[in-house]
């Protein structure tokens, strides 16, 4: 059985189950590169890294961080020239700070790689967002099997998207962050088969706004295979002609929320506030579990 639905009313929640996907007339692309085919590669990669890196690679350059690094991610980053990639070796890797990914780049974790980040939440609202990766200003940027923990007990976000159009992001796992993946202005993003484990420090007050995934501004940005839990709001979405499919949400206070975020809601780390455009307007959502 399938259930298809679009809104463009406010604070919607959605149970669907039990769906066929349909194959997209326009699949999302990482550049050149077809985004089904790229995920096929990087799901061989994660199963055995070192016969599939140069297939992931496309002959760009590569470099390695060994394991017990520290502040080394943004140095490698900056390494590699457009499309190349950036390769976290099994083992532990501790920033103190903010990575800022700033042109197309490729970082992936070796399986058991762990990024320690020491990034704050932000009490109250609006509520500053202090990301362990922040992808700014890019296009075609992709973020894959990483393991990405705070060094506190309570972090800030994991991950932010900021006007970087086709980023992806995928088989991640992302713990007790106050924010799992904020898309601000990201359009033809894909955020699939990740795992958010958010704090629960949101049902003892101590913080304001704890979310999953949050699609603030962008269109035609695909959500799928998530397993998003423990968080105040599972999936938030906002802007145009996105898909929600297939995500697995639970333990969080709502689910699947179609609405629109304000200015109140979200300050972005250079200061900005980040109102949504648009309310949810065109999206659909197929077979998610919440």
């Amino acid at each position: 059985m399938k259930h298809k639905f679009l809104f463009t009313a406010l604070a919607i929640v959605i149970l669907v189950s039990g769906c066929n996907r349909e194959t997209p007339q326009e699949p999302i692309t990482t550049q050149e590169e077809d985004v089904a085919t790229v995920i096929q590669n990087l799901r061989e990669f994660s199963q055995n890294p070192a016969s599939s890196l140069t297939k992931v690679s496309g002959g760009k350059r590569i470099v390695e961080v060994p394991a017990g690094s520290v502040d080394a991610l943004a140095a490698a980053v900056g390494q590699v020239r457009d499309g190349g990639v950036v390769l976290l070796r099994a083992g532990s890797h501790t920033e103190s700070g903010t990575v800022t990914i700033d042109h197309r780049v490729k970082i992936l974790g070796e399986p058991g790689a762990i990024l320690i980040s020491d990034t704050k939440p932000g009490e109250g609202l609006p509520a500053t967002v202090d990301p362990a990766l922040h992808v700014l200003g890019a296009s075609g940027v992709l973020i894959w099997g990483l393991d990405i923990r705070s060094k506190d007990a309570v972090g800030g976000t994991a991950i932010l998207i900021e006007n970087s159009p086709r980023t992806l992001v995928g088989h991640n796992t992302m713990r007790d962050c106050q924010f799992g993946v904020l898309i601000e202005k990201g359009d033809r993003s894909n955020i699939c088969e990740n795992t958010i484990i958010t704090t629960s420090a949101w049902r003892t007050g101590a913080l304001a706004a704890v979310y999953g995934i949050v699609a603030i501004n962008g269109e035609d940005i695909e959500l799928e295979e998530n397993d998003v839990s423990n968080a105040f709001l599972g999936i938030w979405v906002c802007g145009k002609d996105g898909e929600v499919d297939q995500n697995n949400l639970h333990g969080n206070y709502i689910g699947l929320i179609f609405c629109r975020a304000s200015e109140v809601d979200f300050t972005l780390p250079r200061g900005n506030l980040a109102p949504a455009e648009f309310s949810a307007t065109g999206w659909s959502a197929e077979g998610n579990n919440s």
